[in-house]
């Protein structure tokens, strides 16, 4: 447990030292996780039409 409160300290120092980078790497998950329920969600309107 020590190990993983001294990863996630180490990874608020980086997220602080690194605003720019932080944001672009939300950014880009962000985008991902929206563009795969879209998808998502238009692939199973599609083929409930079709059934």
């Amino acid at each position: 447990m020590r190990s993983l409160w001294t990863d996630l300290g180490a990874g608020a120092r980086g997220l602080r030292t690194t605003p720019g980078s932080s944001r672009a790497a939300v950014l880009a998950l962000s985008l991902g996780v929206a563009t795969a329920v879209t998808l998502s969600t238009a692939f199973r309107t599609v083929a409930d039409d079709l059934s």
